[in-house]
């Protein structure tokens, strides 16, 4: 069974931890998140709730234990953890999304357009501001699949609260689901919202 710490850290990390680990369990295994925050408490059970995952809470000397199952079936809708985060300032409204539309940047020669756009996200994880959200969509999506020379960057600012959200049509499209290593799959819907109540859009 695997077993998170995220004693303490704070909102929105035990949630990203959570569910980055959430993701890789098979149907029916059980994980454990320990948290040392009621509050934090209180966002991981609402979280898993909503994941359908029936989360079940013990109070320990070192702290809570959170219990969550994966769902045997059914389908589970995308869930993002910072609508959970309780005390999370970080909203879209009043800070920039970067939004990708393609695993290249540029238009001319795919290599360099590929090359470029490494060097931008990996320059982008360095900021001193992150974005609260980085979208992807079209063939942006492929720069989330594992392995790739993007993902780790993509790891790395999720970790640190930024929200990583792929195009669900645009996903099966290319039919990459099960090669995708980090972000939230989500729908035309939600990607529309984060857009319009941003700040400002930036399109590398």
């Amino acid at each position: 069974m695997p077993i998170i710490d995220t004693r303490g850290q704070l909102c929105p990390k035990p949630l990203i931890m959570a569910k980055q680990v959430f993701n890789t369990l098979e149907p029916g295994q059980i994980m454990e998140v320990l948290t040392d925050h009621e509050t934090s408490l209180s966002n991981l059970m609402n979280f898993f709730t909503a994941l359908k995952a029936i989360p079940v809470s013990e109070k320990h000397d070192d702290g809570w234990h959170v219990y969550a199952t994966k769902p045997l079936s059914g389908h589970v809708e995308p869930v993002n953890p910072e609508a959970f985060c309780q005390t999370s300032n970080a909203t879209p409204t009043g800070k920039h999304v970067v939004c990708l539309t393609s695993n290249l940047m540029g238009k001319g020669d795919d290599q360099l357009g590929a090359l470029l756009m490494r060097g931008f996200i990996n320059a982008l994880a360095e900021q001193d501001v992150l974005p609260s959200h980085i979208i992807c969509y079209n063939g942006a999506v492929k720069l989330a699949i594992k392995g790739t020379d993007t993902l780790t960057s993509l790891i790395t600012m999720e970790n640190q609260g930024v929200n990583i959200i792929l195009c669900g049509t645009c996903v099966d499209f290319f039919d990459i689901k099960p090669q995708i290593g980090t972000g939230t799959i989500s729908n035309m819907y939600q990607i529309t919202q984060i857009l319009s109540q941003a700040s400002k859009v930036i399109y590398p």
